[in-house]
């Protein structure tokens, strides 16, 4: 019966043990990062998802979450208007938090319970390469088709 539950144990263990590994300052680096690509137009927060994955391949794809969702939160403490409008490039990094949430929930039902940065460098080669085309491939196929 503990055979069962020993892969859910070793992914906390491990997730546990990778946490401890990226301190506080690593994550202020890496929010300041993201904030700099959300911040660069329309398509920086999915740029951003993938260099940070790409920059820090031994980080959780939960940290890099949480990265995104920081840097969501910290644009919006900086540019909310008095109109309490929500900032575009906010909206976009929360949607791409909530995309890169996606692949972490499809790698996990794969058996992957602590996917790392170069984790989902590898999958989105293999399974869904939407965080590493470039922008104007969409457009180009959509132009073609």
């Amino acid at each position: 019966m503990l055979s069962h539950y020993a892969p859910c144990w070793w992914g906390v263990v491990s997730l546990y043990l990778r946490v401890t590994v990226v301190g506080l300052k690593q994550l202020d680096e890496m929010i300041d990062f993201a904030i700099a690509r959300v911040s660069e137009g329309p398509d920086g927060s999915r740029q951003a998802v993938c260099e940070l994955a790409t920059r820090w391949p031994h980080v959780t794809g939960l940290q890099i979450v949480f990265v995104m969702v920081s840097a969501a939160h910290a644009i919006e403490r900086v540019f909310l208007g008095d109109d309490n409008a929500p900032n575009p490039e906010t909206a976009e990094a929360l949607r791409m938090a909530s995309l890169l949430s996606v692949d972490l929930f499809a790698m996990q039902k794969r058996g992957n319970f602590s996917p790392t940065g170069s984790d989902l460098l590898i999958y989105w080669n293999d399974a869904d390469p939407f965080f590493t085309e470039p922008p104007f491939a969409n457009a180009d196929q959509q132009l073609a088709g």
